[in-house]
């Protein structure tokens, strides 16, 4: 079996696995930004639905895998209808650089792990 076939048979089964218990509840987008740049396109949004869940976990991570972000949940993620922005900066507040980058949702036990691509 090719690597293309197995990349995508992988696919399938984790976005199945995925809609079973959590992506309706979750959403991003665009998943192409271009921060520093005109406002119209600085930031990525998380959107997700009310739960009960004490302490999930947004973190964004550079393509070798080291955590670039922490995005937590805060009031204000509730006060915007359960969303949160990434704006395409470190934990120090320097603009990452242009890339691809991985996010990763944890709700309780379950998490859903996706792509954003920074360019300039």
């Amino acid at each position: 079996m090719n690597a293309f076939l197995k990349k995508t048979i992988f696919f399938s089964i984790s976005f199945c696995m995925c809609a079973q218990f959590l992506c309706a509840d979750f959403r991003v987008y665009p998943r192409m930004i271009t921060p520093g740049s005109p406002p119209d396109n600085e930031t990525v949004f998380f959107e997700f639905e009310d739960f009960d869940d004490p302490k999930p976990e947004l973190k964004i991570y550079d393509i070798n895998g080291r955590e670039v972000k922490m995005i937590p949940v805060s009031p204000s993620a509730i006060s915007l209808g359960w969303r949160l922005v990434w704006d395409g900066r470190d934990e120090d507040g320097n603009l990452v650089p242009p890339g691809v980058y991985i996010y990763q949702w944890k709700k309780a036990s379950k998490s859903v792990t996706g792509t954003i691509v920074i360019v300039r």
